[in-house]
């Protein structure tokens, strides 16, 4: 019997078709991926840029903390001659070798990153070297920064135990004579004890004979208190060793040439202070004369406006005076002897014409007449 297996077919071929078409699209995308990733440009941060910015961060965190247990440290580091001791000598000293420590690991870390970044420069990205390079430049300034305060708090605390030993061997040096003139003093105060009462009067009757013997020979001396102290020097000096008097001479000369500095320093700011106060004088002068002067142009200018207003009031006072000479002036220029009115003249003949009789004698006729000839 024959079975129709149309159906069958068709489904197998669009089974097969969606197979053929999926795996063509996955090897266009398996290419167009291969070709994408051959185009991609490589990463921008290497591993070792990585590693070196970590290192760079830890350093810049250490440094950050030393900074800030430096600030924390450094009042009870510096409180030397405070009531309550905050920190003792061995602290100091354990705290100093503590932190040059650090430092100097800190700086030996920072070479190390240094170097890593000439390197990265060199093989593997110019751009990240080069900033890097700037990094470790400003843990280095950071670092400096911190060792600078360190050697501030260190130098304080050297000059502080100097200014002590100082100190000390001054006073082991004043006990030292003052127990010599105490075993002086008890020694001349045991030997008239020993002697005998006669031979103590005779030397005190020889020693009252000399003493009068030296005070008529010899005027008297005012007593200044400048013995004693030249004494005690000799007795001092006499029990020292060479090292020790050396080195006290240096310490005067240094004392003597600081103070002979001060002293040159102090004469020179009063010569600077005496001639301020000249210049000032000379000052003040000048401005006194100067108000004189601009007293006196202000008394001018007063004297200069009164007379420029007086002035303006004549002037006023006399215009209508000129406005009158002016013209009376007007008039003498316009007037003529021989024909002084013409206008009416020549009117009084023509109403002599018009009326047939002669004209009046006019002012000319009657001016020559009077014979007033100019």
């Amino acid at each position: 019997m024959v079975t129709d297996l149309t159906g069958c077919f068709k489904e197998c071929a669009t089974v097969y078709a969606s197979k053929k078409s999926k795996e063509t699209r996955r090897a266009s995308e398996l290419e167009s991926e291969k070709s994408e990733g051959s185009q991609k440009p490589p990463s921008k941060t290497s591993q070792t840029f990585k590693n070196a910015s970590a290192t760079a961060r830890a350093i810049a965190k250490d440094l950050a903390g030393l900074e800030e247990l430096l600030l924390h440290k450094r009042l009870d580091y510096l409180s030397f001659n405070s009531l309550t001791c905050r920190m003792t000598d061995q602290e100091r000293q354990r705290f100093d070798e503590q932190c040059t420590k650090v430092i100097s690991q800190l700086g030996q870390n920072i070479r190390i990153l240094e170097s890593r970044a000439k390197q990265i420069e060199i093989q593997e990205n110019m751009q990240q070297g080069e900033h890097l390079r700037h990094v470790t430049q400003l843990l280095q300034s950071y670092l400096s920064k911190c060792t600078a305060m360190m050697a501030t708090m260190r130098k304080l605390r050297f000059a502080n135990e100097k200014k002590k030993q100082q100190t000390k061997r001054l006073a082991k040096l004043v006990e030292h004579t003052v127990a010599i003139r105490k075993i002086h003093q008890e020694e001349t105060e045991s030997k008239p004890n020993s002697l005998s009462g006669s031979r103590i009067q005779e030397m005190k009757s020889e020693n009252g004979t000399v003493k009068k013997r030296k005070e008529e020979e010899k005027p008297k001396k005012t007593v200044d208190g400048w013995d004693e102290p030249e004494q005690y020097q000799t007795e001092t000096s006499s029990h020292l060793d060479e090292p020790r008097k050396s080195q006290l001479m240096q310490e005067n000369a240094q004392i003597y040439e600081k103070f002979r500095h001060i002293h040159a320093e102090i004469d020179h700011v009063e010569e600077q202070i005496t001639e301020i106060q000249r210049l000032q004088e000379t000052f003040t002068e000048k401005i006194f004369d100067q108000e004189k002067e601009i007293e006196d142009l202000n008394e001018t200018a007063v004297q200069i406006t009164m007379n420029i207003r007086d002035g303006n009031d004549w002037i006023r006072q006399e215009m209508p005076n000129d406005s009158d000479s002016d013209k009376e002036m007007n008039d003498l220029d316009r007037f003529d002897p021989e024909n002084p009115d013409p206008e009416s003249e020549e009117k009084e003949e023509e109403s002599g014409k018009k009326s047939g009789t002669r004209a009046p004698f006019t002012r000319t006729h009657k001016i020559q007449q009077a014979g007033l000839f100019f």
